[in-house]
């Protein structure tokens, strides 16, 4: 071609796959108290193919093209896809790289997505519905005699989830002014639909809640699902949650992720590494079913406590035979705990952020001979603590930090020894 040779590989492949589930047999006995268990088994086959071409359309101009066919068997049925990719890298001059890409992803669910037995064990849980009811919320809610309660939460598998698929597609550039510099920008886009996950008891009820007290649409397919998985008695006490894996309508996420690396050599002292990248997730939307609105929750605490923002930096000092990195991450704002508990979010009294947090992390390698290595890693040096969060509750049962988002692991040390003969 006019850039040079172009560049096809070809590629098949095929298999069976098989799940079998056989858990001890005092689960069925009732010998293992609180928990339950339902064997399961299942079996599927494969086969896919995939062809990927590299062409120079021109010296600066490069074009990669891929295209697979994946085909899955299951309980009779066909589960198949033809997804594709194409990517184009544009270099008008040597300091400059223009790249792109669009495609489309597919992904089966796990086996034991599908074939996994009903399976249970008792949870601690909040009735929210019934803590609102007797006035128990936000920052009493601790004080509701139905918070932290013990409530049987079961879950299987499902052999009629449909298949993951996606539509990706990025724009960015390399820029290198300089020798040794590289400064890059990607904006990357993703549309994801029919995603696999097990619904969370928490948000379920918390839901659930909200629907009966017409703070959601009783009549929306949110609604009805949690209605329907959640299990009252007589007089409205709870007995049971339900949380099976399920498909996700849909889910759009939108991040802009920016740069920076730059090498310098100090001569008889040894050479630098400098290393920074930033992450702002611009646009995260989500549909747990059809017809329910399009959730924005980058705004909605009441259905994620992600981090908008998030960003690195890095310093590595390298000297044959010692190299020391020092890391730092730090993690943007979130929601507190009060603006989560119902859907009026940051709306409600006491609603708001915690503050950021951040990271340093140390690590030193020597390296006396060529085929032993000696490593030291120090995590979260600082020793420093989420930051506190104080809408929590305040009971026993809770901590002042959002654990989905934060660890009180501490410092850490860890000591390696790599040996590798021959070398």
């Amino acid at each position: 071609m006019p850039g040079g040779n172009a560049g096809m590989a070809v590629q098949f492949e095929g298999g069976d796959q098989g799940w079998n589930y056989a858990p001890d047999p005092r689960y069925f006995d009732n010998e293992t108290y609180g928990y339950t268990s339902t064997a399961g088994s299942g079996h599927r086959s494969r086969y896919a193919g995939t062809v990927e071409m590299q062409l120079p359309i021109l010296s600066m101009l490069k074009a990669d093209v891929s295209g697979r066919y994946d085909d899955y068997r299951v309980e009779g049925d066909s589960v198949d896809k033809a997804t594709y990719n194409l990517g184009l890298e544009f270099r008008p001059w040597q300091m400059l790289l223009l790249r792109g890409r669009y495609g489309t992803a597919f992904k089966a669910p796990t086996l034991a997505d599908e074939f996994q037995g009903n399976s249970g064990a008792y949870a601690t849980l909040t009735d929210y519905y019934t803590c609102a009811k007797a006035g128990y919320t936000g920052t009493n809610l601790g004080n509701c005699p139905q918070a932290n309660e013990s409530v049987f939460d079961s879950t299987s598998g499902n052999a009629k989830l449909n298949p993951i698929t996606a539509k990706v597609w990025d724009l960015g550039f390399v820029l290198s002014p300089v020798d040794r510099l590289a400064v890059t920008l990607d904006y990357i886009h993703y549309a994801i639909r029919d995603e696999v996950a097990e619904a969370d008891g928490t948000k379920l009820l918390e839901t659930e809640s909200a629907c009966r007290l017409g703070q959601l649409d009783i009549n929306s397919p949110t609604c009805v699902a949690a209605l329907a998985e959640v299990t009252r008695g007589d007089g409205g006490t709870l007995v049971s949650v339900y949380t099976p894996k399920q498909n996700v309508s849909q889910e759009n996420l939108g991040t802009f992720i920016a740069g920076i690396d730059y090498k310098y050599d100090a001569g008889v002292m040894g050479e630098f590494d400098f290393d920074a990248s930033f992450t702002d997730m611009v646009t995260h939307t989500y549909q747990q079913y059809e017809g329910d609105p399009l959730i924005n929750e980058l705004n909605d605490p009441f259905y994620s406590t992600e981090f908008k923002t998030k960003d690195n930096a890095s310093v590595t000092w390298s000297k044959n035979p010692v190299s020391i990195t020092a890391y730092v991450e730090r993690y943007g704002r979130s929601p507190n705990y009060v603006s989560g508990l119902i859907p009026e979010g940051y709306g409600q009294p006491g609603a708001g952020t915690v503050g950021a947090w951040t990271l340093l992390d140390l690590s030193i390698r020597y390296k006396p001979i060529s085929s032993l290595e000696l490593s030291l890693a120090l995590n979260n040096v600082a020793n420093s603590m989420p930051p506190a969060d104080h809408s929590q509750t305040g009971n026993d049962n809770y901590q002042p930090y959002n654990e989905l988002n934060y660890n009180v692991y501490g410092r850490e040390y860890y000591l390696g020894v790599t040996y590798k003969p021959g070398k």
